[in-house]
């Protein structure tokens, strides 16, 4: 089609993987600039009726497929799943591309997967848990870059599928990556992942592996006069 860019035009070098793993990023930063706290807060107890249909039909559990926010949120949950799945895909696309250099990618896309089928299971399904084996349905699993129709996975499927490519990411991502997804990150995912799960000695055994090496802040000014690095930020 007019327009379209192929795989072997877009990713030839290892800056334009680069790229598509940060929009990658991107969508998440979007995601989490208030939409999901916005969805998740509708969905809680702690709120009055809200004013406005689509905000209204969150409230009170009566989205459909035309209500555009849980749309729009559980859409761009899967792009971001699409882009990372694309470029685990083509890396044989790209020349140059040292082993190190793939394998924190490669590390770094499975993070965002992650991040991404979790927060789509947290917010359209019922919670791990919810029976016995928590064979009650959950989510599309999407491991490959396709839009094909899929059944719906089973909880215990996508919580098995978050783990899997946390436990990847954990093994393989940097101590240190600057702005973007390092092992203490990954790390501090899986414990929460496990703290959703009900299984609390892992998620204290993962969590502890983090928290030692980020000091608590000093203040509990949200706004400090001289902003810098929170030291508490992960």
């Amino acid at each position: 089609p007019s327009g379209a860019i192929l795989a072997e035009d877009a990713l030839k070098t290892p800056a334009d993987a680069q790229k598509l793993l940060v929009s990658c990023y991107d969508v998440l930063a979007n995601l989490y600039d208030g939409k999901v706290q916005n969805i998740n807060e509708l969905m809680g107890d702690n709120l009055a009726e809200p004013n406005g249909l689509d905000f209204n039909a969150i409230y009170n559990r009566e989205t459909n497929f035309f209500t555009p926010t849980t749309n729009g949120v559980y859409g761009d949950f899967y792009y971001a799943v699409y882009r990372c799945n694309s470029l685990l895909k083509n890396f044989d696309l790209i020349e140059g591309l040292t082993a190190e250099e793939r394998t924190r990618m490669e590390a770094e896309a499975k993070f965002i997967r992650a991040f991404c089928h979790w927060g789509v299971v947290k917010l359209y399904a019922q919670p791990y848990g919810a029976t016995p084996t928590n064979n009650h349905l959950g989510i599309i699993i999407r491991s490959e870059a396709s839009n094909e129709p899929l059944p719906r996975n089973t909880v215990a499927e996508v919580y098995a599928f978050i783990l899997s490519d946390l436990a990847f990411a954990i093994e393989n991502l940097p101590t240190s990556n600057g702005n973007y997804a390092n092992k203490d990150a990954a790390t501090a995912l899986m414990g929460m992942v496990y703290f959703q799960m009900n299984d609390f000695q892992n998620a204290v055994n993962y969590i502890n592996q983090v928290v030692v090496n980020y000091p608590m802040s000093d203040t509990l000014d949200r706004f400090p006069d001289n902003p810098g690095v929170n030291p508490e930020i992960i």
